[in-house]
């Protein structure tokens, strides 16, 4: 059975929603995200230094750990500095969102009856 220019249209529509909303990350998410590289960095670093310590020395490896806490750190206080603009300007796109979402649904819905 052919699709219907309605079919297509409302296919076309629901993936770009859902384009929309993977594009969209909550502040927390993202904050764990980056949390979580920074930290692997580390612990890459400390196994290639346990596999073979005479590779690098002590000092190089002692900087680039305190280097990657300083960075968590900075990371943990931008976050509790603007957890709640971010979260107001994700929850507000969410909103548009779902508006765009139901505009469109009462379009074609209109326009299948």
């Amino acid at each position: 059975m052919a699709c219907s220019n309605y079919d297509i249209q409302l296919q076309g529509s629901i993936s770009n929603w859902d384009r929309d909303l993977k594009g969209m990350k909550a502040p927390d998410v993202a904050f764990r995200e980056k949390l979580a590289l920074l930290q692997d960095r580390s612990r890459r670093r400390l196994e290639q230094f346990a596999l073979d310590p005479s590779h690098e020395d002590i000092s190089s490896l002692q900087q680039a750990l305190l280097l990657g806490g300083g960075q968590i750190k900075e990371l943990e206080l931008e976050h509790a500095a603007t957890i709640k603009e971010k979260q107001a300007v994700y929850n507000q796109g969410l909103e548009l969102l779902v508006k765009k979402i139901l505009g469109d649904w009462s379009t074609y819905s209109a326009l299948r009856l």
